[in-house]
């Protein structure tokens, strides 16, 4: 690694550290313990990173792929954890989010796993990891976006600490899905690429600890519960109907 790489991923886990600290300083672990569940991975998992590098392990480049491959995984703890805090169980709203978040999933794994070309690259190493983070970023970018949109279509005010961790993650994994597909498409795009994520991470970090600093649970809804239930019923009407027009389609 050169120096620059090392500063880069240095700053990186030193905002990780910082998220952390300030999480256990803030009883904000209790409060969001599946946001940190990843961070405390990613957290490792960049100390291992710099570690095998400096020592350089053999086997060290497959088992930091396997690792990343894992930390994509949890970033679900991420979208979770937005979910959950967007809608509380009292609202009647999450389960049809719920319905809509488990169909989104569904279709899109369907059509970016299954009807993936490139079957042979999951035997490379060196195709089959950034494929993989590519189609898992997909999804959770649009399960985040999901969630907002309902969360602003229900006028569900978010507190800063929700919003900014789901801007810096829909901010980073939206330059990270763009990024894989572009160092797919273009070979130059190599030394790009070495740059532009873990810098995108760093931002992401940034913005996390600004909205972690402190403890800002989001406020109470404003709508009043005859607007709610009007909506819902709205909403689950169209979504009943789309479930039909899908079933209809797909031959069930």
């Amino acid at each position: 690694m050169m120096l620059l790489d090392y500063m880069i991923s240095a700053l990186g886990l030193v905002l990780v550290a910082i998220v952390l600290w300030r999480g256990s300083r803030q009883s904000l672990l209790r409060h969001y313990p599946f946001f940190y569940s990843y961070l405390g991975y990613v957290f490792a998992l960049h100390i291992l990173a710099l570690w095998g590098a400096q020592l350089r392990l053999p086997g060290y480049a497959l088992v930091f792929w396997w690792g990343s491959a894992v930390a994509a995984l949890l970033r679900f703890f991420v979208v979770w954890e937005v979910f959950r805090q967007s809608f509380s169980p009292l609202q009647p709203i999450r389960q049809i989010a719920g319905q809509a978040a488990a169909f989104l999933v569904t279709g899109l794994a369907v059509a970016v796993f299954l009807g993936s070309d490139k079957l042979s690259s999951l035997y490379r190493a060196e195709s089959f990891f950034p494929d993989l983070e590519r189609k898992l970023g997909l999804i959770q970018a649009s399960l985040l976006l999901t969630c907002l949109f309902l969360a602003r279509y229900y006028a569900i005010p978010l507190g800063r600490n929700i919003w900014g961790l789901a801007l810096g993650l829909g901010i980073y994994l939206s330059i990270s899905v763009m990024n894989f597909s572009a160092l797919e498409l273009i070979d130059s795009f190599l030394p790009f690429w070495r740059y532009i994520r873990p810098l995108s991470f760093i931002g992401m970090a940034g913005l996390w600890t600004w909205a972690l600093w402190s403890y800002a649970p989001n406020p109470q809804p404003t709508a009043s519960p005859e607007v709610e239930r009007h909506g819902l019923e709205r909403w689950r009407n169209a979504w009943g109907e789309a479930r039909t027009a899908v079933r209809r389609v797909v031959g069930l």
